[in-house]
């Protein structure tokens, strides 16, 4: 969804404050490769249900965005 919503509208930035504004596809990819296993292996399940629950709210915030600047 966030390859899709940068390729498609200018006025669309990254929120994540790890990756620059206009990350591209390939540091977008590996960026989530690393993170998700590290955060997968060292939370316990109530860590791992808090972080689902934000990115629930950040998909819908970018769904939200997307619609905003026509990027859908």
């Amino acid at each position: 969804m966030t390859i899709h919503a940068l390729d498609q509208s200018p006025n669309i930035k990254e929120g994540n404050f790890l990756l620059n504004s206009r990350p591209s596809n390939s540091a977008l990819i590996t960026h989530k490769m690393i993170v998700a296993p590290l955060v997968e292996q060292n939370m316990n399940y109530y860590q791992l249900e808090f972080v689902n629950l934000m990115l629930e709210v950040a998909i819908l915030r970018n769904l939200y965005i997307m619609q905003k600047y026509d990027a859908l």
